[in-house]
């Protein structure tokens, strides 16, 4: 699946300290205390929702006997069903705290609605926390909308890798502690082995796929998470360990410069498009129209950050479903967070840590196909069995086997401009 001299993640952060990057990568590593949370002790906030952050057991009092609203992702029914069911019935079980989910198409969603509530001044928001990473992420640190650092106060953080990267830093954005590791995903190409004989191990082979199937192929409106994702794993396996490095961790670069840097990966999409769906002039719009359009045949290659032998499971995909990766696979980490004005902070902190102790983790793993975020040394002999004994399915590439080849995910600002790139330099425009 790789090549000798391809990268590796060692390898990728080296190339990105000798860069001067360290501040977003290998230096990041040396921000961080013995938890997995970001480098910060926490503080207390300010105002009257302030809580002890050094008090667990006061948080837990506190959180008793009230309602906690959290904002998702809402695109998969299993995951769906999975909190209002599971995860709250845990969560009322445990701590007497009620789950109250919204579910929202895209996470700029509940993005868009803290900042207009913020800029409101409004002060006990309609979110208590949410689910984000990447480019999201950056945006509500950027605005400075994010409760923290408060990671280093959660039970769960002990239960952390703090030498992974993924712990330290969200798409090349520093965390210090404003989000919690939530879940671990692989950026994965899958396919109906029915209709495409052979899988590409190579950007080479991927386009002459296409050519093969043509129409039988696109990826999401790079607007949304998952066509930037998609691209991005693209952009991984054409562009030099350099290059790529630049693109994932640099946050100083501007647009002009990278355009330069991804010049070859937009002559790669610019050639995909005349064999793409609707011959690269038009995406579908988000991941659910996406998935549903591999569901029904219309695609025969799919893409996506979570186990597909779950919908392969529910009869959604063709039970003849397998991933597959280039040379070189994307993987990054989800994250739970609590925005400044979170009506209910106490609740908030405990629903998060509870969704990342081993409990909730193996579930979570064995009914929607994430990947856990702890570290399994830190774990007791019972807890690493609990896990070992899950089944991800024959669709799905053991997460042993995709470490070797795993590389992080661009930063949320380079992402931002590689939209912006995109679409001037791709949509519906085609080589000479």
């Amino acid at each position: 699946m790789k090549s000798d001299n391809s990268m590796d993640r060692r390898n990728f952060l080296k190339v990105g300290s000798a860069l001067g990057l360290g501040a977003v990568a290998a230096g990041s590593l040396a921000a961080c205390n013995s938890g997995g949370g970001g480098g910060e002790q926490p503080a207390a906030a300010a105002g009257p929702t302030a809580l002890d952050l050094t008090d667990w057991d006061s948080i837990l009092e506190a959180a008793k006997g009230t309602t906690v609203n959290y904002w998702s992702w809402g695109g998969s029914d299993v995951l769906v069903d999975w909190y209002n069911t599971t995860l709250a019935d845990y969560l009322k079980d445990n701590y007497d705290i009620t789950l109250n989910f919204t579910g929202v198409a895209d996470t700029v969603d509940t993005v868009t609605q803290i900042s207009s509530e913020m800029q409101a001044g409004v002060e006990e928001g309609s979110v208590d926390f949410l689910w984000v990473n990447g480019e999201n992420f950056y945006t509500l640190m950027q605005a400075d909308y994010l409760y923290g650092p408060m990671t280093q106060a959660l039970p769960m953080d002990k239960l952390l890798d703090p030498t992974n990267a993924n712990n330290i830093y969200d798409a090349g954005v520093q965390i210090y502690g404003h989000e919690a590791s939530w879940q671990s995903i692989y950026a994965l190409f899958f396919g109906d082995t029915a209709k495409v004989d052979v899988f590409p191990s190579n950007t080479d082979e991927f386009l002459e796929m296409c050519k093969k199937y043509p129409g039988k192929v696109t990826y999401t409106d790079v607007f949304n998470y998952s066509g930037s994702t998609f691209i991005s794993v693209l952009f991984a396996n054409i562009l030099s360990e350099e290059d790529y490095s630049r693109v994932a961790l640099d946050l100083t670069l501007t647009k002009d410069e990278l355009k330069t840097l991804i010049e070859p990966a937009l002559k790669y999409l610019r050639d995909l498009n005349p064999y793409l769906w609707n011959e690269g002039t038009t995406f579908p719009a988000d991941s659910g129209v996406f998935q549903e359009m591999y569901a029904d045949g219309e695609l025969y290659i799919g893409f996506g950050t979570s186990n597909p032998q779950i919908a392969v499971d529910k009869g959604t995909y063709p039970a003849t479903t397998r991933c597959f990766i280039l040379e070189k696979c994307l993987q990054a980490f989800y994250y739970l967070a609590i925005p400044k004005n979170a009506a209910n902070k106490a609740a908030a902190l405990v629903a998060i840590n509870a969704m990342g102790m081993p409990d909730m983790q193996a579930s979570d793993m064995e009914v929607n196909g994430f990947i856990p975020i702890l570290d399994s040394t830190r774990l007791t002999d019972a807890e690493r069995a609990m896990f070992d004994r899950i089944d991800l399915g024959e669709a799905m590439i053991p997460p042993s086997q995709l470490e070797p080849y795993a590389l992080p995910l661009p930063s949320g600002k380079n992402i931002d401009l590689i939209t912006e790139i995109w679409r001037d330099e791709v949509v519906g425009k085609y080589n000479e």
